[in-house]
């Protein structure tokens, strides 16, 4: 299966790793992927609902750091410096993380470093990597293909076909070259990257702002009426509404589900109510489950969506979302 762009030129955006495993990569045209795997799956890819599903993560990530910030396409960062006492350590921290992606049904390269496009570049194509320091930085990203130096930047393609053209194959033979000689070639970006990413120069990042209402949607790819396999979505779903919960210290005591059907039927609305307000997963997964045990649908589900409106304050406690004794509270 691959995520497919048509616009402008038509090519893969993403593949599974069944796709992966023939071959196919990101950036391939889709020609190309058709004479590899003539039965590809195909799916359209939509900036719109990637655009909606990094707001969605942001929110989630709220949990671990007030400092998130959406770095379009594809990347979401992360400031943890503060938060590491909180969560015992860079390491577990990062487990955390991976793993509440998981509960989301995502899957993600993460990588830890001191700049923020080092980190995207890290993750990129060393997922997995962790330095805290700068003392090693220099020596990590000098490996990186030539490549990374696009991902995140404005460095024009022409300038690495020009860098190409030369033999430059890794970041290190650029970061080698004199810059008066980049500047004449118009190749400028890539010196003002490299700095960047090395903490040379200062890279401020705009922090998402946590929204006042949580919508999430998820899309089915198999429209359904079985209601365990709804129930399996749904809880996809809880996630990011229970960290968006937590980010903000609150609870709500009423969300609702909506379900979009194939064709023109209407939307089914359920209303969920809890006895007091709360943020706790399994409790929501709970009352979900008899809601949508006793529905009749108009035909198949083609879309879920959670909506919540009026948090109300809780008592900030970490161990909502973790279920760890040793953490008594969450970073401010």
């Amino acid at each position: 299966m691959a995520l497919v762009e048509r616009h402008p030129l038509a090519r893969v955006v993403a593949a599974n790793p069944a796709a992966r495993q023939l071959g196919i990569t990101a950036g391939d045209s889709l020609a190309g992927a058709l004479a590899v795997a003539p039965a590809l799956r195909l799916l359209d890819h939509d900036p719109a609902d990637a655009q909606r599903l990094l707001a969605e993560v942001a929110s989630w990530a709220g949990v671990f750091t007030p400092a998130v910030s959406i770095d379009p396409p594809d990347c979401v960062l992360l400031e943890v410096a503060a938060s590491l006492q909180l969560f015992r350590g860079l390491q577990r921290l990062t487990t955390l993380v991976g793993d509440g992606l998981a509960g989301l049904g995502l899957s993600a390269r993460i990588a830890c470093a001191p700049t923020p496009l080092a980190a995207r570049w890290l993750a990129r194509h060393r997922p997995g990597s962790t330095l805290t320091d700068e003392a090693g930085l220099a020596r990590q990203l000098a490996e990186l293909p030539l490549a990374a130096l696009k991902d995140g930047t404005d460095v024009p393609a022409a300038a690495l076909e020009l860098l190409a053209t030369i033999g430059i194959t890794r970041i290190a033979e650029a970061a080698a070259l004199p810059r008066g000689g980049l500047a004449r070639r118009q190749a400028a970006a890539v010196s003002k990257s490299l700095d960047r990413a090395l903490g040379h120069q200062p890279d401020p990042r705009l922090h998402f702002a946590q929204p006042a209402r949580y919508r999430a949607r998820l899309p089915l790819l198999v429209p359904t009426e079985r209601n365990d396999t709804l129930m399996f979505l749904v809880r996809r779903l809880l996630p990011g509404l229970t960290g968006w919960l937590a980010a903000r210290h609150a609870g709500v005591d009423r969300f609702e589900l909506v379900l979009e059907h194939e064709g023109r039927h209407p939307l089914t609305r359920l209303q969920i109510i809890c006895a007091a307000p709360c943020r706790d997963e399994a409790a929501f997964a709970l009352l979900l489950d008899e809601h949508l045990g006793r529905q009749a649908f108009p035909g198949p589900v083609d879309a879920l969506a959670i909506k919540a409106d009026n948090p109300v304050e809780l008592a900030p406690l970490a161990t909502d979302l973790f279920d760890d004794s040793g953490l008594q509270r969450e970073s401010a």
